[in-house]
């Protein structure tokens, strides 16, 4: 209930356009490794491999809590919604206008309709891309809290079909 309320706080201070961040120098590299290591023991557990394709190291300015959030978010939906034996991707890298951050997971995807409406609050996929066992489903506010993230950034999050086959998230920064 407390996670729930802090998100749905996150979610409001962001349409207010004063979700809080801290900006400081750091390397986009360090930081999006060790953010996804924090969360591959959970991924092993549940029968998920995590291939990491980090890009060089690259100095940002980024709030490294918010980014670490956003991560931890991306692999939380990929843990919950991917079919074990499967695999999770976390890909990093340079791009002309910035950064790229890519999470790509094996099947089920989403259908192609929906993937615009993924990061709407609250919004929830259709059953083939939820699992039936092991716990919760989430609250439909997470994706939303990224693209909140990624916004405060000043960049831009997408969803689209991986070519692993199920769902690939893609974060300008």
């Amino acid at each position: 209930l407390v996670r729930l309320v802090n998100d749905l706080h996150t979610l409001s201070m962001a349409d207010l356009g004063a979700l809080p961040c801290e900006f400081s120098d750091a390397d986009a590299a360090v930081v999006l490794e060790r953010a996804a290591r924090r969360c591959e023991p959970r991924l092993q557990k549940a029968g998920l491999a995590l291939a990491l394709r980090m890009g060089p190291p690259a100095a940002v300015r980024w709030d490294v809590g918010r980014i670490g959030q956003l991560l931890t978010n991306l692999l939380e939906n990929s843990l919950r919604y991917t079919t074990a034996p499967g695999q999770v991707r976390v890909q990093w890298s340079l791009v002309p206008q910035g950064s790229e951050l890519r999470v790509d997971d094996t099947p089920p995807g989403v259908a192609v309709e929906q993937l615009d409406q993924l990061c709407e609050p609250l919004f929830r996929a259709d059953t083939a891309r939820q699992r039936t066992t092991g716990g919760s489903h989430g609250s439909g506010l997470g994706l939303a809290i990224c693209r909140a993230i990624v916004q405060a950034h000043g960049g831009t999050l997408r969803a689209e079909a991986s070519p692993l086959g199920g769902l690939a998230v893609v974060a300008r920064l």
